[in-house]
């Protein structure tokens, strides 16, 4: 793609130079802003009422209809129409202020008050992709120690650059052209990995609950959660199979001398992701901040028993964990670690269901004890374990690519749309 024949310097940090015949002008000069509709849960209304577009309805700069609200009456003069371009003005993460979506498809919509409503002069394709662009720069504005607001005063500070009519029009359907074949991409690399996910669930809980052989007798296990099970094999509970479960501990006043580069692994909830294994932490306990903790030994399986129930990975390594995680250390004459990890995966969603809640669920060492496992004889937990090592660990790669695709797909995307708004590609005599 050819670039424009001259360039001039635009005296903007982040925009550098742009083509010699462009124009820099202020973002408020380029039409009108509005802070949109204040509500009260007495105006609420049901799926008959005004749909109240706000910040969680723009996921990835597009309208998102999975948490709507709707209310009974709005003023005409706050209903959105096509062209219309909504962008989040206040909110709590910095990262999802000045977020932006446009308004087409004669969509019946107001917004909230925690939006903005640009109507612009400019091409209005042309604009929405340019706030994409022009508005990240200025975050450093907008953001405080407290809430972070895109304000009236911010965009007045806010420049632009500005091609002229015709070209603003080739930009935009350009732009509409590659962007939608790369959101299709996108899509249909979420729903494999939708589809990955669910087929791993599916493997999981198959092996833990009928085992590898298709053809094995079974028998009513007697548990709903567990159905029927191959005749031969039992019905447990965690305090039967495990040499003890330990409920983690927090250095008193977490004193910055607790804590080193390296020592013993501190494992807190955020520690504990996807990947089934576990041997780096956020934070290590100095010699001086281990002597406050309970060392749990190497392949103990870790579940998080306050707040996130359900995470539940293996640790590969000794270590210690905060109070929100029980590790149980498994009797190896009775329980493959690997499969008893796998097995509390699949049923994660009961767990959690089960757990007391107040103000965060919680499952504690009493309860632990008591989930209900079947189980196999050991050298058939082996093989289990072995082959759902195996098996997941060839999605979880496939996963891991198709997650780095997506990334680069983003950066693409969004590579080319600065590009294009700021003049960095000559787009005057390409033909769509």
């Amino acid at each position: 793609m050819k670039r424009y024949p001259e360039y001039k310097d635009s005296h903007i940090a982040w925009l550098g130079k742009i083509p010699s015949h462009w124009e820099i002008i202020r973002l408020k000069y380029t039409g009108s802003f509005r802070h949109g509709l204040t509500y009260s849960p007495a105006d609420l209304s049901d799926n008959k009422g005004v749909l109240v577009l706000r910040s969680s309805n723009i996921q990835s700069n597009k309208l998102d209809f999975n948490d709507c609200v709707y209310v009974k009456n709005v003023s005409q003069d706050l209903m959105l129409k096509n062209g219309d371009i909504i962008i989040c003005a206040s909110n709590g993460n910095a990262n999802l202020v000045g977020k932006c979506a446009y308004i087409d498809n004669n969509i019946v919509a107001s917004f909230g008050s925690f939006m903005w409503r640009y109507r612009t002069n400019l091409l209005d394709k042309f604009a929405y992709y340019l706030l994409q662009v022009c508005i990240p720069p200025y975050k450093s504005l907008f953001t405080t120690s407290t809430i972070n607001q895109l304000t009236a005063k911010t965009i007045g500070k806010i420049y632009i650059p500005l091609p002229p009519l015709s070209e603003q029009d080739k930009i935009a359907r350009y732009l509409d052209y590659k962007v939608s074949r790369i959101n299709k991409l996108i899509s249909l690399r979420k729903k494999q990995l939708i589809d990955l996910a669910e087929l791993k669930k599916v493997i999981i809980n198959n092996s833990v609950t009928k085992g590898l052989n298709p053809n094995a007798e079974l028998k009513q296990s007697g548990v709903d959660i567990l159905g029927e099970i191959p005749a031969h094999w039992e019905i447990s509970r965690i305090k039967r199979i495990c040499k003890g479960i330990i409920t983690g501990t927090t250095p008193p006043g977490v004193k910055e001398e607790f804590f080193s580069a390296n020592g013993l692994a501190w494992y807190t909830p955020g520690d504990l992701g996807e990947n089934l294994y576990i041997n780096k932490a956020k934070k290590y306990l100095s010699t001086e901040g281990a002597k406050f903790v309970k060392v749990i030994p190497k392949n103990s399986v870790l579940m998080v028993g306050i707040g996130t129930i359900g995470k539940i990975c293996v640790s590969d390594i000794e270590c210690s964990t905060n109070q929100q995680i029980n590790a149980i250390i498994c009797d190896d004459n009775i329980i493959n670690f690997k499969y008893l990890a796998f097995y509390l995966r699949a049923i994660k969603d009961y767990i959690l269901y089960t757990a007391k809640s107040t103000t965060l669920p919680i499952i504690n060492q009493s309860e632990t004890k008591q989930i209900i496992i079947p189980l196999p004889p050991l050298s058939e937990q082996n093989q289990i374990a072995a082959y759902l090592d195996g098996i997941c660990g060839k999605i979880d790669r496939l996963i891991t690519l198709y997650e780095r695709e997506i990334s680069l797909f983003d950066e693409l995307k969004a590579r080319l749309i600065s590009d294009c708004v700021t003049g960095q590609l000559d787009l005057r005599d390409i033909i769509i």
